[in-house]
């Protein structure tokens, strides 16, 4: 499994692994729209950037306790939805996404609201 592929089934999978696989594949769409260089990592890891590194991750490596069943189904479908979006030749484009059950952040205030999927809304 390729570094990029890791970096981004591991987005989906924290962010949205209960969710459709098109929210999913939404939520590794906006991923890779916000790494226009193809560094997943370097995005993912940015402060303040995704809910799920500040719990699970130390240092850029992710803590033990966290690490995922890659044979459970959770972890397929994620990796499924992260390779739909790597190779897909065309991506939804949003650039932002938050849980529906949390306040759309006041710095956001630019941003438009362009779809609703799962428990996920999606900006640009």
């Amino acid at each position: 499994m390729t570094e990029l592929l890791v970096w981004l089934t591991l987005t989906v999978y924290f962010e949205s692994r209960s969710e459709p696989d098109k929210c999913q594949q939404y939520v590794a769409d906006v991923v890779m729209n916000r790494s226009p260089d193809m560094d997943v990592r370097k995005t993912v890891l940015a402060p303040y950037q995704f809910s799920w590194v500040p719990e699970k991750m130390e240092n850029g490596v992710l803590k033990p306790q966290f690490r995922p069943d890659i044979n459970s189904e959770h972890w397929k479908r994620a990796e499924s939805s992260a390779k739909a979006s790597i190779y897909s030749t065309k991506r939804f484009n949003a650039t932002h996404f938050h849980a529906t059950y949390i306040p759309k952040p006041a710095s956001w205030s630019n941003l438009k609201l362009i779809a609703t999927c799962g428990l996920h809304h999606f900006y640009v």
